[in-house]
């Protein structure tokens, strides 16, 4: 729906949308036929939708040339699948959120010639690993700093935003010492 606003946007004033055609191609990916399936086991079966992603991801295969929108585009509706769920202790919430940290690394790699699409895979990774509106798994928030450390070694970083992900982790961790400790006291 955004990606249909913005190209209304782009046609009505070139100049105006730019900032964001670079985010939605990949955020698009979620919508390649080559997701549908995947998009389809995602909403239905997640078990089998975490067994495509492991195996979309294995070593050993020869990678499609458009890997990383493919990669973009599971890593999308992995993260749907742990977004509010904050109390989730299974199994699949767990392994959903780490690969959905993985499929953005590997993404990230895959454009290693493209400094813009690498760079946002970097952002939503380090945006995800932050954003405490997710479920994430103890990989995923054990990384955290280096996700946000990747993502300002990046030359089209945002500074403004690597601090906001700073920002998250802080706030992250004043609040559960405050939790542990009044956990403590009760």
């Amino acid at each position: 729906e955004r990606a249909r606003v913005v190209a209304m946007v782009q046609r009505r004033s070139p100049n105006s949308a730019a900032f964001l055609r670079g985010r939605l191609s990949l955020l698009s990916g979620a919508q390649l036929p080559g997701v549908a399936t995947f998009r389809h086991l995602a909403l239905t079966n997640l078990r089998e939708a975490l067994a495509d992603a492991g195996a979309f991801l294995a070593d050993g295969q020869e990678k499609p040339e458009d890997f990383g929108e493919l990669a973009c585009g599971r890593a999308y509706w992995l993260a749907r699948v742990t977004y509010g769920k904050h109390a989730a202790k299974g199994i699949l919430e767990e392994k959903a959120s780490t690969l959905t940290l993985q499929l953005l690394e590997k993404a990230a790699a895959h454009f290693k010639g493209d400094a813009e699409k690498r760079t946002y895979c970097l952002r939503f990774a380090a945006g995800y690993a932050t954003n405490p509106r997710y479920f994430r798994s103890e990989h995923v928030l054990k990384n955290q700093l280096e996700l946000i450390n990747a993502y300002e070694r990046e030359p089209l970083h945002r500074p403004g935003l690597a601090a906001m992900f700073r920002a998250r982790v802080a706030w992250q961790c004043q609040a559960s010492s405050k939790g542990k400790k009044n956990t403590r006291e009760a």
